[in-house]
């Protein structure tokens, strides 16, 4: 679908299937986008826009890496491990509690805001003309990707929203393919592109009123209970691609949101390919393995290239850790991170004693792990593929998930309430 929406000269609305009397906005003053680069010094958990977010072969074309926002990854906490990040979510609403002004437009959605900065394309809240900005209930979000993006991140999103909707992956309402942004102004700030410069391909996607995962992790680790819960969710996310012949690539925390209910919505399938083909499971190399290089597995870098159900077990015990410490726990899988280089070593009671040790340190509370725990965690982290969890289903089947009781609906909730509530 074509935009056919469009400001003149006069920000006036105009849509030529639209008579006055039902255009809601008939002058929808623009404001200027801005691209503000968050002061927050504490590092990401993954560092997935560094200067290293790069294939694993060829790097990116300067016209792309500049897109790339650096990550501060200098000040950590003292005891050597990396915080969460702050969230830098954009919001609807002013300080007062009322909405700003919009800010353009595209196609039949009105954009409110954009969401965050450490998207590689364009991410913004939106609501449809026909319905009002001030319901909360009535928010879109809008993901675009250009139309000349040569990484094949609309095709691979285009392909899961294909699929018949699962509760815990994030749906898509309507595809917009070449459509073109309209601002009263753009204020051009980290070699960010211009959006009325270009046509883009529109993911217009269900809004998760709760928003990141993210927000309520990095200000307290999850109770095992709560933890079980998300982590099942997660699975069959997960397990739901690998049936239908898909690896995600790309599975983190940053990646998950939660819906009205509390439950979790994993998200961005820009990396999401399928993981074999006619001539068997594929070995990811060079430019085809493009990821985010904190969850990359051990093997890449030992020049074996990885498998995408591998990578994305060996990601998910990554993800479950994080689920249970509240902050990162390595920043890469090479032998140089000297965290990941215990696991490398296989000095895990090492690495265990290390972690509890962060753990008093950043909640004050002495924290230690079940031996089933640990084992699974040893398991879908080990640096040799293929002595790692083989499946979704083998994870099922520890003795950890087995044994461990879920939390119920409503103690997530109130969880997640609380962890909302922390200063």
């Amino acid at each position: 679908m074509d935009s056919s929406i469009f400001f003149n000269s006069g920000y006036q609305y105009t849509n030529p299937y639209m008579t006055p009397m039902s255009n809601p906005y008939p002058y929808v003053q623009c404001m200027p986008m801005s691209y503000q680069t968050s002061n927050d010094p504490i590092a990401m958990v993954t560092a997935p826009f560094s200067s290293n977010f790069v294939s694993f072969g060829t790097p990116y074309p300067s016209t792309y890496t500049t897109m790339l926002t650096s990550t501060n990854t200098s000040n950590t906490t003292a005891t050597g491990v990396s915080a969460l990040p702050q969230e830098t979510t954009a919001c609807a609403k002013n300080s007062s509690g009322k909405n700003q002004q919009p800010l353009g437009i595209v196609d039949k959605y009105v954009i409110l805001s954009e969401l965050g900065q450490d998207h590689l394309y364009p991410v913004y809240l939106a609501s449809s003309i026909f319905d009002s900005l001030e319901d909360d209930d009535s928010k879109l979000v809008l993901k675009a990707i250009p139309a000349t993006d040569s990484r094949g991140s609309f095709q691979n999103e285009y392909n899961i929203f294909q699929l018949k909707q699962h509760k815990n992956i994030l749906s898509c309402i309507e595809i917009i393919k070449n459509a073109k942004f309209f601002f009263s102004d753009f204020t051009h700030k980290n070699n960010r592109p211009t959006p009325g410069d270009e046509y883009y391909n529109i993911f217009v996607l269900k809004y998760q009123p709760h928003g990141d995962f993210l927000e309520f992790v990095r200000k307290q680790r999850l109770e095992e209970g709560v933890a079980r819960f998300f982590f099942g969710q997660v699975l069959d996310a997960v397990e739901y691609l690998h049936l239908n012949g898909y690896c995600h690539r790309d599975i983190k925390i940053e990646n998950i949101l939660l819906d009205e209910n509390f439950n979790l919505v994993l998200t961005d399938f820009g990396h999401c390919v399928r993981y074999q083909d006619a001539a068997g499971v594929k070995v990811f190399r060079d430019d085809s393995s493009i990821t985010t290089p904190g969850i990359c597995p051990p093997e890449f870098y030992q020049g074996k290239g990885y498998k995408g159900v591998a990578m994305d077990i060996f990601a998910l015990g990554k993800l479950l850790l994080i689920f249970m410490t509240g902050f990162n726990p390595f920043k890469c899988t090479k032998a140089s991170d000297p965290n990941f280089n215990f696991i490398l070593k296989g000095k895990w009671p090492a690495y265990w004693k290390l972690t509890y040790g962060w753990m008093k340190k950043r909640w004050v509370k002495s924290e230690t792990f079940s031996k089933a725990l640990k084992t699974l965690l040893e398991s879908m982290l080990n640096p040799d593929p293929n002595k790692r969890v083989s499946s979704i289903q083998k994870i099922r089947e520890s003795a950890w998930f087995k044994k461990t009781a879920p939390a119920t609906q409503e103690e997530v909730k109130m969880a997640m309430i609380r962890a909302k509530a922390q200063a």
